[in-house]
């Protein structure tokens, strides 16, 4: 059981990880067309 649980929360660490790089991505994309448009 204990080791089920484990395995699980790192694997949402993982996924939790990458959605934050993802959503850093996008957030440098928001900010270049935001300077692209303040242009």
């Amino acid at each position: 059981m204990n080791k089920l649980l484990l395995q699980k929360i790192e694997e949402l660490t993982l996924y939790v990880i990458e959605l934050k790089k993802e959503n850093l991505d996008q957030q440098k994309q928001l900010d270049q067309l935001k300077k692209n448009n303040q242009q």
